[in-house]
């Protein structure tokens, strides 16, 4: 399975749409959340005979807007959560459930002016994941406008992977705290790429003459960071098998593909296989007298031969489980 993020910038265009249904085909993507779709007010739409897009935005402007869009074959259950927060709940074939999440955070500049509407906008996220059945594997594609550096250099090591770029910022370090405190991890900085392969957003002023504020010498590149993240539960990180952005992509956006390949989603199995088998016995059978002092003769009969004192309790259990009633 493919789930897949992108700040999309705009979708009000017909043939945008068709421009990003063929992208959505070439890279064989399953679940794609998007942001800044500018569309107003909430609905669902087709793409192509292959896609549903479920989206939502504010009535009264253009800005902001946020998205899913998946196989048709899924059945999904859309629930808005705020202008710029949606999710939808989808049932697989084989009867599993996972959710997904778009999220388009506050820019750095509105954050650190109004630290109010970061607030805001992870407390509505908050909410969004406590309001979800354990049991649900959760991604979220979302663009936090916020760098989390790497593992190495920060505090979340334990939810950021060694390959991400950047350095930690204050938007940063309040993603980070979501991460910890929901145990999460950001799939697209655990996998080694090229930095082409890491980096999710390019600034779209690419005047070789910019000057770097540490070297003082024009930037020979443009400004590139990873602000674009998949996120998902950190006990189901055995199941992804690679993250990363692509670039190839035929639909415009400042912003690149995040794309995030998983194995066959099982939540519910994966948590049972997490849990120790235990065998279930049929105590009903000692209501017979007979079966019971047989059952007790023969449990005598074994423990007579061992010194209980240097026994394991490991291996007197495997007795008391084994012993023939016959």
């Amino acid at each position: 399975m493919k789930i897949a993020t992108w700040n999309i910038r705009g979708l009000l265009e017909e043939s945008k749409l068709k421009t990003l249904e063929r992208d959505l085909i070439r890279y064989n993507l399953d679940i794609l959340a998007v942001q800044e779709t500018h569309i107003r007010g909430t609905d669902k739409k087709l793409i192509g005979n292959q896609y549903t897009f479920y989206h939502t935005g504010p009535t009264n402007h253009s800005h902001h807007g946020v998205g899913i869009i998946v196989r048709n074959q899924y059945i999904g259950n859309f629930k808005v959560i705020s202008e710029k927060i949606c999710k939808l709940d989808i049932e697989l074939e084989n009867k599993d459930k996972i959710t997904v999440i778009a999220a388009y955070a506050p820019t750095l500049d509105k954050s650190t002016k109004d630290p109010s509407l970061a607030d805001k906008f992870y407390s509505d996220l908050q909410n969004s994941v406590n309001s979800i059945p354990n049991r649900n594997q959760i991604f979220i594609g979302i663009d936090s406008n916020a760098q989390l550096g790497t593992g190495k250099e920060n505090i979340y090591s334990e939810h950021v992977g060694n390959f991400g770029k950047g350095h930690l910022n204050a938007n940063g370090e309040r993603l980070g705290q979501f991460l910890t405190s929901n145990n999460f991890i950001a799939t697209n900085t655990f996998f080694n790429h090229k930095i082409k392969h890491r980096v999710t957003w390019e600034h779209p002023n690419k005047n070789p003459n910019y000057i770097d504020r540490k070297s003082g010498l024009p930037r020979r590149n443009p400004i590139r960071n990873q602000i674009d993240f998949i996120l998902t539960q950190s006990k189901f990180k055995p199941l992804i098998q690679d993250s990363r952005s692509y670039s190839g992509t035929e639909t415009e956006s400042d912003h690149k593909l995040v794309i995030c390949k998983c194995k066959e989603l099982k939540p519910y199995l994966i948590y049972k296989d997490n849990k120790a088998k235990q065998e279930k016995l049929n105590l009903s059978n000692f209501q017979n007298k007979e079966i019971k002092l047989k059952y007790q003769e023969n449990l005598k009969s074994k423990l007579d031969n061992k010194d209980i004192t240097q026994t394991k309790w490991s291996d007197i259990t495997q007795i008391l489980k084994t012993v023939n009633c016959q």
